[in-house]
């Protein structure tokens, strides 16, 4: 007579930690749509953590406090979950606070990007672009998503640190320079905020020279309408305003290639300097005023307009 051996069913074999079982327990989940973005690689993250575990949604669930379709969600790459489900999620896989956070950073900065990304809408400056407050204000804000978008209190933190050197810089002020409610009070002031959005100092220099120039014309960002509108008349055509052809045409006899569309005639203008090839914010305002190159020096100096009436008369000629 043949005997079979008696079996017994017991408690599942649990997976030895960094050895992935053939599939994922619980029902199959459906392919991340982008794999290779930012939200893909943190959702694949997620992912590899409960299959190297072994656990359910309804285990994770049980182990973070929150409901499993929350959970399923953040893991799906569809759309980018709380900073604090994902963390969650990481540490209740053993998986690693830095990285999960990082590829969550990652995602967040990728999502805003896109958010913010609209057709014809103008890139803040690099600081050596900088002109004004409103060009300096928008690199800020630049600056603090190219690193990570830190929260208003980690920045509060950091700024402590260093307050003997640049003062502090409290949670509403970050958030006020973040929003573009206000500009640097002070040079400190900006050192606070690059140092709290982890700009490493060796690049503060272009930062330094753009507060200057921001410094510099703030008489022009002060500028009323009307007095702007007296200084355009002289070379404006029939409707009173200088069209973007005639602007292009101004710019180009004083020494500047336009790189941009005008906007006005007292809006900071990307251009080219002919003579030395830098790029620049300026307006055009400025170059028919006597304004010059930041880089080389080159002003009016080749190109002098005489105002008289409605006509421009090159000195050159």
């Amino acid at each position: 007579m043949t005997h079979r051996a008696k079996t017994t069913r017991g408690p599942a074999r649990r997976t030895s930690p960094g050895i992935s079982p053939a599939r994922p327990p619980g029902r199959p989940e459906n392919p991340i749509p982008f794999p290779d973005g930012a939200l893909g690689r943190l959702a694949q993250c997620l992912r590899e953590g409960r299959t190297l575990r072994g656990l359910t949604y309804a285990d994770l669930g049980r182990r973070t406090g929150y409901h499993p379709t929350t959970l399923q969600r953040a893991a799906a790459g569809e759309r980018l979950p709380t900073r604090q489900v994902a963390m969650a999620y990481g540490r209740a896989c053993g998986r690693s606070a830095t990285l999960v956070g990082r590829l969550w950073q990652e995602a967040w900065a990728e999502a805003r990007r896109r958010s913010r990304r609209r057709p014809g809408a103008a890139e803040a400056p690099k600081p050596d672009l900088v002109r004004d407050f409103a060009d300096l204000a928008a690199a800020m804000v630049a600056e603090h998503e190219r690193h990570g978008a830190p929260p208003v209190r980690v920045m509060e933190l950091r700024a402590e640190a260093r307050a003997k050197e640049y003062g502090t810089l409290s949670r509403s002020t970050a958030q006020r320079l973040l929003s573009r409610q206000k500009t640097p009070s002070s040079r400190e002031q900006l050192q606070a905020f690059l140092f709290a959005c982890g700009v490493p100092s060796s690049e503060w220099r272009p930062w330094m020279e753009a507060w200057r120039r921001a410094l510099q014309n703030l008489d022009l960002e002060r500028r009323t309408e009307p007095t702007v509108t007296q200084l355009e008349t002289p070379f404006a055509d029939e409707s009173g305003r200088v069209s973007s052809r005639r602007a292009i045409a101004l710019a180009r006899t004083a020494g500047f290639k336009p790189l941009e569309a005008y906007q006005g005639f007292g809006t900071p203008w990307t251009v080219r300097c002919s003579s030395c090839g830098s790029a620049q914010r300026v307006r055009l305002s400025d170059l028919l005023y006597g304004g010059s190159c930041i880089s080389c020096g080159k002003s009016g100096e080749r190109v002098t307009f005489v105002v008289d009436g409605p006509s421009i008369v090159c000195g050159s000629c």
